[in-house]
């Protein structure tokens, strides 16, 4: 019922469903499956929207795809746009090259651009966000502006509210983190209990596992570092590598 209804000026639109892209009054292949899917688009090329309130308030959009209900269902303006999931980039007014895979992935971001959040929940409470990557249930999920961070690894980077460049690699690899700049975790629970850190590399399980506030340290192996709390420009390498240091400054292993 009403599906295309409006449209005077249109090449290759596929409507299914009750109002769907019912205010498109000029458009090219784009397709609507579902109540009220693309509803407000009035003019729109290459967009998919599938599912109840896809793409609901999407009045102008190039290439956007919304797969599931209330996915990308806040989009008044967007390019490029990948949600898949239910309400998947749900919060997002404005967006370019964003890519939502699960369940509330990206789910409170209003202004984005070339972010990728696949699980559920990844980077469900960012609202502003640049080129930050999160893959695995509950990946970057507490950062609420981030800039080119990479949390790979459910849980990685999970309390990060505020981070700019750091990467975490591994189940629950730089969990704790809520404020960090340019640190690297790869392995699981490697850097798991630092809450602020800068220029620190913990490569290896455990890695720096106790660590809670630490600057420009490096752990490479199984365990490295894996007591120290308060390291300073201590580099540790190998299997255990100064794994009985608490506290230390300029120290090399």
């Amino acid at each position: 019922k009403d599906a295309l209804l409006a449209m005077t000026v249109g090449t290759g639109n596929v409507a299914v469903g009750t109002t769907a892209l019912d205010a498109l009054t000029t458009g090219t292949n784009n397709t609507a499956v579902g109540l009220n899917a693309l509803g407000a688009a009035t003019t729109a090329i290459n967009n998919v929207a599938v599912g109840k309130d896809a793409l609901l308030a999407m009045t102008v959009g190039t290439g956007n795809v919304a797969v599931g209900n209330t996915a990308l269902d806040a989009l008044t303006t967007g390019t490029d746009n990948v949600a898949v999931g239910l309400d998947a980039l749900g919060a997002a007014t404005t967006a370019i090259d964003n890519v939502a895979v699960g369940k509330d992935a990206l789910l409170a971001m209003t202004v984005g651009i070339n972010n990728v959040a696949v699980g559920k929940g990844a980077m469900a409470v960012l609202t502003t966000g640049t080129d930050n990557v999160a893959v695995g249930h509950s990946a970057l999920d507490a950062a609420t502006t981030g800039i080119d961070n990479v949390a790979i690894g459910s849980n990685a980077l999970g309390a990060c509210t505020i981070g700019t460049d750091n990467i975490a690699i591994g189940d629950d690899a730089m969990l704790a983190m809520t404020t960090g700049v340019s640190n690297v975790a790869i392995g699981g629970d490697a850097l798991d209990a630092a809450t602020i850190s800068t220029n620190c590399v913990a490569i290896g399980k455990n890695a720096m596992g106790a660590l809670t506030t630490g600057i420009s340290s490096v752990a490479i192996g199984t365990s490295a570092m894996l007591v120290a709390t308060i390291p300073t420009t201590t580099v540790a390498v190998g299997m255990q590598a100064l794994d009985a240091l608490t506290t230390g400054n300029g120290n090399t292993a």
